[in-house]
């Protein structure tokens, strides 16, 4: 069963996918301020609180390469947590106060675990998800349930709001 929602602010949900939002652009701006910084050529990296990885440019590799651990996979490869970009990124978030946070996790919100898929977004200042498992499920509260057609009508326009917007800038 898949079901489609606006998210409002009665929710905690509202609130917290909002904060993860704000956290993930703060991060966004910190790496690559750190890429710039730390003279690393490459624009395709990840972070945690305690690691920066990076998908290394030929020009990584042989800057780098003695302080990168072995791939994890997709070419993407951390920084050794001793190096001085691995102390350098962990200092860094110290000395800004921030704690990156993660992307709420809807099962915990339907209180319905295995297997489950899910989508979480931001259209404005409105929340969207949609929730769909093998099991049965109630709404929680601060939920409003739409119809699909509905929802795919709100993605639908976005993307073309957006495409538009590209055209223009382009």
């Amino acid at each position: 069963m898949e079901n489609y929602y606006e998210v409002t602010k009665e929710s905690s949900l509202y609130q917290e996918y909002i904060d993860y939002l704000a956290s993930d652009k703060v991060m966004r701006e910190i790496s690559s301020e750190f890429l710039t910084n730390n003279n690393i050529d490459t624009k395709e990296y990840a972070s945690t609180k305690d690691t920066f990885y990076i998908v290394p440019t030929e020009k990584d590799i042989e800057n780098f390469d003695k302080i990168l651990c072995k791939e994890l996979e997709n070419g993407l490869r951390a920084f050794k947590a001793k190096s001085k970009i691995g102390k350098a990124w962990k200092e860094n978030l110290n000395e800004k106060g921030v704690e990156p946070l993660h992307k709420p996790m809807l099962m915990l919100y339907f209180n319905v675990y295995g297997s489950t898929q899910s989508r979480l977004f931001a259209i404005g200042d409105k929340v969207y998800c949609s929730f769909k498992s093998e099991y049965d499920f109630t709404n929680p509260e601060g939920f409003i349930e739409l119809k699909a057609s509905e929802f795919f009508k709100i993605v639908e326009d976005e993307n073309e709001r957006r495409k538009k917007l590209r055209e223009n800038i382009a």
